[in-house]
């Protein structure tokens, strides 16, 4: 909900805001998924999570502007637990996230892009790593949360959807005395909009 004082009535919107798009058309806008994101599991708030949408009801001084928001990308749906493991009680201070192809060639999961809020369409920008080094996400779990006993966690991360069927993800859990890895194949291409289930136990 927006209810905010402007000059005209907003038919678009997304988030999260940046002073770069001031002045912008809403179909030339800019962002970027970043290589280092934040998830806080107690408010449940996550760093890059970008969403676009369109109005769907006029003002009024009560609830102010309403706009019908979608992902822009995909997200990841980490769930987890050490529960009987002997990595109960230790800290988790973040995920490191890679996805790398049949070829070996790592996916572009995160960079720069410009998009059209009107539309949700996009276009990557910038030069692709050729090393796969940048291609890599950091998830920092905001206040390193012990795991604890009996008790099951959820944490979500932004990727732009440059996944396709029989793709390796890998998945580093860095903890407080050691990293733990996860791989699996994903059994389909991951698509815009789409929330995505990364059970790990």
């Amino acid at each position: 909900v927006f209810a905010g004082t402007m000059g005209a009535v907003p038919e678009y919107a997304y988030f999260p805001y940046t002073t770069d798009n001031d002045g912008l058309s809403p179909t030339e806008l800019k962002g970027s998924v970043g290589s280092v994101q934040k998830y806080d599991i107690a408010t449940k708030v996550l760093s890059y999570d970008w969403k676009y949408g369109s109005r769907k009801s006029d003002y009024s001084s009560e609830e102010g502007y309403r706009f019908a928001m979608k992902q822009l990308f995909s997200l990841g749906k980490l769930q987890f637990s050490a529960d009987g493991s002997e990595f109960e009680g230790q800290a988790l201070h973040s995920v490191r996230m890679q996805v790398v192809a049949a070829d070996g060639s790592v996916r572009r999961i995160n960079g720069q892009f410009t998009f059209d809020a009107t539309t949700g369409s996009y276009t990557m920008t910038g030069d692709l790593p050729q090393d796969g080094t940048d291609n890599v996400i950091t998830l920092e779990m905001e206040g390193s949360p012990a795991l604890s006993a009996g008790r099951s966690y959820t944490a979500y991360i932004t990727l732009i959807p440059d996944v396709k069927e029989g793709d390796t993800l890998v998945l580093t859990f860095n903890l407080s005395e050691c990293s733990v890895q996860f791989k699996v194949q994903f059994q389909r291409d991951l698509q815009q909009g789409f929330i995505y289930d990364f059970p790990m136990s």
